[in-house]
């Protein structure tokens, strides 16, 4: 067990699809000393922060920043928890450019650098995951890492967009989340069109925004799982029934599951031509 999934399991982490994430940012960050003086922004903080808490313990001289709603009702971490914890909350829509613009320049201001580590572990849409790129990647420093979490997720829900924002609105009682999801092109396919035509697509992000992902992306994968399962699959020989054989089969497929990106160059923080919001569904 690595050092940092202990970590994880210290902080009451047990979520077996985050364990493989976690051993697999094992190896991408073993180059980081654990008293490394790092800037670690974590999208999401889950229902009990253990995500953000696992960062705070293995990397003890961080600077760790948990940007979330905070709104729902089962949610069990707290900012005063993170607080205590010496973890900076920072309450905002993954949606909403200018929460997003304010939680990164929030951090240079207080720390005096960009962020070093930005890891999205929140909505799991196409729109929220470009818009949150867009938006941060600027602020990332030439030798940081952005990782996006769960891509396997973000194709399930990005077909079902109606019944997301349905969902939401549900889970919305404090009405919080006034934004909406919409189509947006998903990660997968924005870095192979990148590789092929040197061009960032999306449909919620500006045209600055698109020229700066092109011209700074320096290195971008999507890691894969493996998932295997048992069917029993029926073939049949020829047109009587009696020659139909049954057999029990494994299927494995791969997955896409975490994003990872790099860059050049911190280019400071000069504020953008455009901090719109995305429009309403």
């Amino acid at each position: 067990m690595s050092e940092l999934l202990d970590c994880y399991l210290n902080s009451g982490g047990n979520d077996e699809d985050k364990k493989e994430v976690v051993e697999c940012y094992s190896t991408l960050l073993a180059a980081y000393a654990r008293d490394a003086p790092l800037n670690i922004l974590e999208i999401g903080a889950g229902r009990i922060g253990a995500s953000v808490k696992m960062w705070r313990e293995h990397f003890y001289n961080a600077n760790v920043f948990s940007f979330d709603p905070f709104f729902l009702e089962d949610q069990i971490v707290t900012p005063e928890e993170l607080k205590n914890l010496d973890i900076t909350p920072i309450q905002g829509n993954q949606l909403s450019r200018g929460d997003l613009y304010s939680a990164a320049l929030h951090i240079v201001e207080t720390t005096g650098k960009g962020i070093d580590l930005v890891v999205d572990d929140a909505a799991h849409m196409p729109d929220a995951i470009q818009i949150s790129l867009g938006v941060l990647f600027p602020f990332l420093n030439a030798s940081g890492i952005y990782f996006v979490e769960d891509l396997n997720t973000t194709l399930r829900r990005a077909m079902d967009i109606e019944d997301v924002n349905k969902n939401l609105e549900e889970l919305d009682i404090q009405k919080k989340m006034i934004l909406r999801h919409v189509d947006e092109i998903h990660l997968f396919d924005a870095i192979h069109h990148l590789a092929r035509k040197r061009i960032w697509p999306s449909k919620v992000l500006s045209h600055p925004e698109t020229e700066y992902l092109a011209a700074q992306i320096v290195y971008a994968t999507i890691l894969s799982k493996e998932v295997e399962f048992g069917e029993l699959r029926r073939w049949n020989f020829g047109d009587e029934e009696a020659s139909a054989k049954e057999e029990e089969v494994a299927v494995r497929l791969r997955l896409p599951f975490v994003g990872v990106l790099r860059k050049s160059q911190f280019h400071g923080v000069a504020p953008y031509d455009k901090l719109k919001e995305v429009p309403r569904a």
